[in-house]
């Protein structure tokens, strides 16, 4: 709770310095406690986006290689727009967090048909159940990661992150 209060006073002294009210300016213990309180929440949220991201490739691994009816181009196939976002995950990017939720959308919509089919088997509802948890998740990683990189900069007084590339 007492975090929460926080930030709303940050949001707060924002806001009025926006106003031109530099009065209540944001002291830098203030920046450093909402640094942390980023980065804990951007640390659950990302051990949970990988935890559900490796489960939906082993899932992908199980249906596909280790059954007999499985095929390697079908395993392919699932996983490659998976695997193409992996580096930037690794990395902490927030635009990779972001692109894993489009592209598990496509999961989403995929395994929502299959679930209300009459050929609904329990590892549709397994996968389905995956790629939400791994939108919210890695939807809530990339909040919070722009966040905690942006207080973490202005915590050490030096220049908010910008995009790669850019000075």
């Amino acid at each position: 709770m007492e975090k929460t209060k926080q930030y709303n006073l940050l949001a707060y002294k924002q806001r009025n310095r926006r106003d031109g009210d530099d009065s209540t300016a944001i002291d830098r213990r203030t920046m450093n406690e909402l640094s942390d309180y980023f980065r804990i929440r951007f640390t659950l949220a990302r051990r949970c986006t990988l935890a559900c991201y490796s489960a939906l490739l082993a899932l992908f691994l199980g249906l596909n290689i280790l059954r007999p009816e499985g095929s390697l181009t079908t395993w392919a196939m699932q996983t490659l727009p998976l695997l193409l976002v992996l580096p930037g995950l690794l990395d902490n990017r927030h635009r990779s967090y972001s692109w894993l939720c489009f592209v598990i959308l496509i999961y989403f919509t995929a395994y929502v048909v299959e679930v209300m089919s009459p050929l609904f088997v329990w590892t549709d509802a397994l996968a389905l159940a995956l790629s939400v948890v791994i939108f919210t998740a890695a939807m809530l990683a990339s909040r919070w990661l722009q966040h905690w990189q942006y207080h973490a900069a202005q915590a050490d007084g030096g220049p908010v992150p910008g995009p790669p590339g850019t000075s």
